[in-house]
């Protein structure tokens, strides 16, 4: 899967236009059809970040580096969890997972 083709997943799946998704980056939506159509062989870092962050996943998985869609406060907390490893159980970081879960289902039923 491309980089294109996970940007165009995603946008549907937020039910989002191409043009809606350009609004919220600060582009036009001609530009996203480029980058869905990967007519952009080198996007910016910073069109990486703000494509990831209107998609609520991570730069990572746009890229293709990580194979899970992945939220991105989900990243955020798993990466925290590692970071603090020491300080954290096993059960306390398997309890921030579910209440992570917890919030994204309680989300996507709004």
């Amino acid at each position: 899967m491309t980089t294109g083709d996970r940007i165009r997943e995603l946008r549907i799946m937020k039910g989002l236009s191409q043009e809606e998704l350009g609004a919220k980056i600060g582009v036009k939506k001609a530009a996203i059809h480029k980058y869905e159509n990967n007519l952009v062989v080198n996007l910016k870092r910073s069109t990486i970040s703000a494509l990831a962050d209107a998609l609520e996943t991570t730069p990572g998985y746009l890229m293709g580096w990580e194979n899970e869609r992945g939220d991105k406060q989900k990243s955020k907390l798993r990466a925290i969890s590692r970071l603090e490893e020491s300080q954290i159980t096993p059960e306390e970081d398997q309890q921030i997972a579910d209440y992570i879960e917890f919030l994204l289902k309680k989300k996507n039923e709004r």
